[in-house]
């Protein structure tokens, strides 16, 4: 019920307005509803009362007007525009290209291989909210080209979504719409092939505490890709060839902490030297050192 007993006055139009919850303040289920309308002359002139009824459709927790802007050379992040029907919590997760999605919107391969980018929110109702991505994933590090796959979810209930990693709560109540589309990503290569390989190769987590370290290697330019590991006394302890690598790609390598023999290392400070010869005619040679500390 949105009113009782209220007056009206006559010859104009009135407005009433319902949020879509029920009389105990939650949500109604999507659905077909009947709304109808009593009015009784305050004059009593009228014998009888006037009735008004009509069929509503109602989709109370929505996500909509989705727009995309990609990432251009020219326009260093991709746009992804949207609206809620009502105050949510939402989650962005951007994707590997070539990821695919089941009926519940559990991707193919596992977030842990594919999940490139995680931001989530508290978005207003009813009005346009513009997401920036800038092209990097979750350590920062610039993505290659491609079409990148995001997927938007939304709750009224702001415990539903983790505020962090944006992962879903089992059995939360979540929008009815499950918002999968494309961002292309079309930077055209490089426009600073040294600058991004220096600041796009690094090791993490650093220091490696427990576990395995991950060196991730950034290759603007296609070039044969190999990195040394020494030592503070110098002393060569890992030497790895990549191979040619394509240009704008990344050569992800899990290093269990052994050395060339197999034997795990002591802890210490490291250093690690990537190098990268360029072979498509280029004679220029690309080359860092950085620092790897395990406690």
């Amino acid at each position: 019920t949105l009113i009782t007993g209220q007056v009206r006055d006559a010859g104009i139009l009135n407005r009433e307005f319902w949020d879509a919850r029920d009389e105990g303040g939650n949500f109604v289920e999507p659905g077909f509803y009947t709304v109808r309308a009593v009015a009784e002359d305050l004059a009593s002139v009228l014998a009888s009362g006037s009735t008004a009824q009509q069929t509503i459709s109602v989709d109370p927790l929505r996500i909509y007007d989705v727009a995309v802007s990609p990432l251009r050379a020219d326009f260093g992040t991709a746009l992804i525009a949207y609206q809620v029907s009502e105050t949510m919590r939402v989650a962005l997760k951007i994707y590997r290209p070539g990821t695919t999605f089941d009926g519940n919107g559990n991707p193919s391969p596992q977030e842990s291989q594919s999940l490139v980018k995680t931001i989530v929110g508290v978005r207003p109702a009813r009005t346009e909210t513009t997401e920036v991505w800038d092209g990097t994933d979750q350590q920062l590090a610039i993505v290659p080209d491609g079409n990148y796959i995001f997927k938007i979810v939304g709750s009224t209930d702001i415990t539903a979504i983790n505020a962090i990693t944006g992962d879903v709560a089992p059995g939360a109540a979540l929008a009815e719409d499950l918002i999968i589309a494309e961002i292309p990503v079309v930077r055209g290569g490089s426009a600073d092939p040294k600058s991004d390989f220096v600041n796009n190769t690094f090791v993490y987590p650093n220091p490696v505490r427990a576990g395995n370290a991950t060196f991730r290697i950034y290759t603007p330019l296609q070039s044969a890709v190999s990195m040394k590991i020494f030592n503070l006394a110098g002393d060569l302890v890992l030497s790895k060839e990549f191979g040619t690598q394509a240009q704008d790609s990344f050569v992800n390598f899990v290093w269990d902490k052994t050395n060339q023999n197999g034997r795990p290392v002591a802890p210490g400070v490291y250093f690690y030297v990537v190098r990268q010869q360029l072979n498509r005619g280029e004679q220029e040679l690309f080359q860092i050192v950085k620092k790897l500390l395990i406690p």
